[in-house]
């Protein structure tokens, strides 16, 4: 996610499920990959 972050091609703007379309699954406005990475780095 930092990376479309850092892009100045994408941005924050970009960083959308249209924009973003090799993420299928998406909850809370981001891709169910970062929430899990989130969800276990929270428990560690």
């Amino acid at each position: 996610m930092l990376w479309f972050v850092l892009n100045p091609h994408y941005g924050c703007k970009k960083f959308t499920k249209e924009n973003v379309r090799w993420h299928k699954r998406w909850t809370l406005g981001v891709p169910m990959d970062s929430v899990a990475a989130g969800a276990l780095a929270m428990c560690s």
